[in-house]
């Protein structure tokens, strides 16, 4: 009874930290463990980056094609997410169309490379909407690494999402550190 409880629990906190669509890390995963990676991050001087990911133009996804096709392109680009990053990073459903990859013990110059690997990827990936047409979706990207003023979550992605403003701003579907 013990052993069946148990693999219950880790199935259900499994399901709790999951994002229902995509299958990535949720938000609340998210706060929990960047905060850990964080202090673990300053407590040991170690590197960590963070790349937020923001969908161009997604709201014009869901508007042409319909929210079952917009689910598609969130689901094609997680595939591309996972398959670009590294085995030491982890990524996050921040919200809506964006995402976050936490790459620990990395320094802004590599968490660059992952995410304009990650960019051109998506930029390559096609998504079929249900009505058989095809389309592309890109992505702005804003790269931080920790610095000893981002005393907690909160400043370290204000900082992330400050790029990706500037990277919309520059034209969209590019990175911006």
């Amino acid at each position: 009874m013990v052993l069946k409880a148990r693999k219950l629990y880790k199935q259900y906190r499994a399901e709790a930290d999951r994002d229902g669509l995509t299958g990535v890390f949720n938000r609340r995963y998210l706060d929990r463990l960047l905060l850990r990676e964080l202090e673990k991050s300053q407590k040991h001087n170690r590197h960590l980056t963070v790349a937020l990911l923001d969908l161009d133009h997604f709201g014009e996804v869901n508007r042409t094609y319909g929210f079952p096709t917009g689910d598609r392109a969130l689901k094609a680009a997680t595939e591309v997410l996972q398959g670009n990053v590294r085995i030491t990073d982890w990524v996050a459903r921040y919200g809506g169309e964006e995402f976050c990859i936490i790459m620990p013990d990395t320094e802004l110059s590599e968490g660059s490379q992952v995410a304009e690997r990650i960019r051109l990827a998506l930029e390559e990936e096609t998504v079929t909407a249900y009505n058989k047409q095809h389309f592309q979706v890109t992505a702005s990207i804003g790269v931080v690494e920790l610095i000893p003023e981002d005393i907690d979550p909160v400043a370290l992605l204000q900082r992330a999402s400050d790029k990706v403003r500037e990277a919309k701003k520059g034209g969209r579907n590019q990175i911006r550190f």
